[in-house]
Formats: C-alpha cells, sequence, structure tokens
C-alpha cells in the first residue's frame, strides 16, 4: 500500500496495513515552542441520512455502500455499526495547522452519489507565552453527518426576493447571482455537525433575470446538497442605490435541503417618507435662484413616477396682488405621468405683468401627490412635494423644496 501525501510541507504520512499513521513534527520559532504532532489522529464518524424523507439510512443494508475517505488516488474506507449503520473512519493524520484537506465520498445504490471535502485539526490550547502547550500521541474525534438524496430527486427552483425599509417594498432593480461554494463543507446542525456538498468542478456564477422584487434560479441548474453563496450587484429602489442592510450575515443556501424563497433586506441613501415607496422629486425648473424662471410664472415638477394631484383647488400661489388676479381655483394644475405643471389660473385678460410692480417671484404650496396606479394600498399614501417629499440628486438627498417662481427681475 502506498503511503498518503498531505498538503502539509512539514508533515509526512505513511500508511500501515491497518490505519493511518502520521509522523514528524512542526519546526520551532523564536516565540514559543511548537510540540512535535507525530501521532495526532482523528476518528470521523457519523449517522446517514436520506435528505428529502429525514430519516436514518443504515449502509450495512445496502450490498456495495461504502463511505470513503481520500487524499489524492489513495483511500480509506469506513467502518460501520451492525446495528445502527454509523460509519465511523479512524486515524486518520491530523495536523494542529488545518492543512490537510481530505475528500470524502458516499455510494450506496438507490441514492445520488456524495461528494465533499474536510479539513480536519487538533484544537490546541495556548501557553502564558502565546505559544501551543505540550501536545503528543493524542486523538481527536470529529462528527460528521451525511445526507444523501434519492436517485430522481431534483433540486426545487429558488427564488430570490429583495426588500427595502420595514414595509418589505420590492427593490425596482438588481442583478442577483448564486456563486458555488467551495472549500469545507461543515454546517453546524441541532444536534451535531452536517456533511454538505461541495462544487468540486469549477463552475461558474450563475443570474437570473430580475423581476417583480425577485430573481428565480431554476433548480435544473443547480448540484443537489451543494451550498451556494447570493451576491446581490447594482441594487436601486426608486433610483436611489442600495446595499445589503447586514453585508457581515451573509446569504446563501444548500440546494434540495434549503427553504425555496430567499428574502434579503436592503438599506439605502433615501431616508424620506417618499423614498421609502420609490418617490422622489427629480428636477424643478426654478433651482437657478438667480434667473427668470418663467414669465409666465410657471412651476414645472419632474418626479421619479408617475403621480396624481390631489384636491387641485387646494393648490395654492401668493405673491404682491396675485389673489386678486386668479379664479377660484388659484392654480392651473396640469399632470403626464411623472411631470406637474403649475401655472397662476389667471382671470381673462390678467397676467403676470398685472401683478403688482415690484413683486418679482410667486410661491407655491398645498401640492399634495400620490403614486398613480392601481396599488390601492400604495395610492392612499399621499406626499407633500413642499414639506417633507424632497429632491433626489446625483450626490444624495437635497432638503430644499423649490417653492418660488421668479417672473420679473429686480427693478
Amino acid at each position: 500500500m502506498k503511503s498518503i501525501k498531505t498538503l502539509a510541507l512539514a508533515t509526512a504520512i505513511v500508511a500501515t496495513p491497518l490505519m493511518l499513521t502520521a509522523c514528524g513534527g512542526d519546526t520551532t520559532d523564536s516565540s514559543a515552542y511548537k510540540p512535535e504532532t507525530h501521532s495526532i489522529t482523528t476518528t470521523l464518524s457519523g449517522d446517514v441520512y436520506n435528505a428529502v424523507t429525514k430519516e436514518k439510512v443504515n449502509l450495512r443494508d445496502i450490498k456495495g455502500a461504502n463511505v470513503t475517505l481520500w487524499q489524492g488516488d489513495k483511500k480509506v474506507k469506513a467502518s460501520f455499526d451492525k446495528e445502527t449503520g454509523y460509519y465511523s473512519i479512524q486515524d486518520i493524520p491530523t495536523s494542529i495547522d488545518g492543512n490537510i484537506t481530505y475528500k470524502i465520498s458516499v455510494d450506496a445504490e438507490g441514492y445520488q452519489s456524495f461528494v465533499g471535502y474536510v479539513t480536519i485539526n487538533a484544537n490546541v490550547s495556548k501557553n502564558q507565552e502565546g505559544g501551543t502547550s505540550s501536545l503528543h500521541d493524542k486523538e481527536t474525534f470529529k462528527v460528521g453527518n451525511i445526507n444523501l438524496f434519492p436517485v430522481g430527486f431534483t433540486a426545487p427552483d429558488y427564488k430570490v426576493c429583495l426588500t427595502y425599509t420595514s414595509k418589505n417594498l420590492l427593490v425596482d432593480t438588481a442583478t442577483v447571482e448564486l456563486e458555488p461554494a467551495t472549500g469545507n463543507n461543515f454546517t453546524t446542525g441541532q444536534a451535531a455537525q452536517t456533511l454538505t456538498f461541495v462544487n468540486i468542478e469549477e463552475k461558474p456564477v450563475m443570474a437570473a433575470s430580475f423581476a417583480n422584487g425577485c430573481a428565480t434560479f431554476a433548480g435544473t441548474g443547480l448540484t443537489l446538497g451543494a451550498g451556494y453563496n447570493i451576491r446581490v450587484r447594482d441594487a436601486s429602489f426608486g433610483g436611489a442605490p442600495l446595499e445589503y442592510a447586514d453585508v457581515s450575515a451573509g446569504h446563501g443556501f444548500a440546494a434540495g435541503s434549503s427553504q425555496q424563497l430567499v428574502s434579503i433586506s436592503m438599506t439605502g441613501q433615501t431616508i424620506n417618507v417618499g423614498a421609502e415607496y420609490g418617490l422622489f422629486v427629480e428636477s424643478f425648473s426654478n433651482t437657478d435662484i438667480d434667473a427668470i424662471h418663467s414669465t409666465e410664472g410657471k412651476l414645472t415638477i419632474t418626479f421619479s413616477k408617475a403621480v396624481d394631484v390631489i384636491n387641485k383647488s387646494g393648490v395654492t400661489v401668493s405673491g404682491g396682488n396675485i389673489t386678486t388676479l386668479v379664479n377660484a381655483q388659484n392654480v392651473d394644475v396640469q399632470v403626464a405621468g411623472n411631470v406637474v405643471t403649475l401655472a397662476p389660473n389667471f382671470l381673462t385678460g390678467k397676467s403676470t405683468s398685472d401683478i403688482t410692480a415690484g413683486t418679482t417671484k410667486l410661491t407655491y404650496g398645498g401640492l399634495t401627490v400620490r403614486l398613480a396606479g392601481t396599488n390601492t394600498a400604495v395610492k392612499q399614501v399621499t406626499f407633500d412635494v413642499f414639506d417633507p417629499l424632497v429632491m433626489q440628486t446625483s450626490t444624495g438627498v437635497s432638503v430644499t423644496s423649490y417653492t418660488d417662481v421668479r417672473f420679473r427681475q429686480v427693478f
């Protein structure tokens, strides 16, 4: 039987007919003495379950079934408990540096093959000088339960939905990707640690079309039991960029054994009530305070989304003697999708030229809007355009509302 070569550069591993052993030791350094690890071994054991029914599978009852630990093309097969089928692999060479990685595979008739990777290392306490304490002839134990999927079972589709604010509003746009997880595959379970499938081969990042706040990934393109990390790019709501509310939390799932709906909360720079619904002012026609905005006294407001104006008769205009020059409905309100235009509703034959000399500007107020559309719940939410609905700029949110329209220069 040939020797097994580890990934550790300073540790040589040899095999006997009955067990694997490791020999050699770590080198010393100037700060502390590191103990020799020539006899540190690990016993890896656990139960095997049907991933769909959650029932325990006794591999002793399945002819030809095996659990195998690999390193390169060298392998050691597990033994099974007579009563429970509990598998066990003993005398696994172990490092205190976590630099020995093994492949583990399971084959059993009626089930899809399982392959994963596991790095086994010994926990070593620190001494007063900060180095490792003495460790000789140490044996450690690790539990790794394994879930097998029956032949013919396929992963379901998975939906990833992005929400914004406490109202769980769905994000407008985003790119959602799945990145195959690689590396060690121990995941903590309720009773013990469970080994999950690891994507052995290099697999591409997968993207899905984004609509109505969600991206759906077809289960037929996923590897059963494998882990996937979720990545989100270019997310926005109402034109404002968004990011994970808690980046450190991490998001992902194991295909075939996780909930099929993953909800991720996003956060962004816009915090006013209008932006919670993706509504803000993109532009006012009167932002240049030194210019003549409109000789007719018009104010044009462009919103991020189509709006309806509530109670047009409630919109006001003031300045000089303007109230004597307009009809009962002081302001003419025109709505075209996301653009609202306000102008004095002059009496016949009257215009801005009739406004008191010395008056240079008109001031609007009382403009209340709501999102246009058929969503009754959203349409019940109204916004005062001048307070507190604000203007969204390329650099963030401006709290300035532009209510004054200059129609003539100062004399």
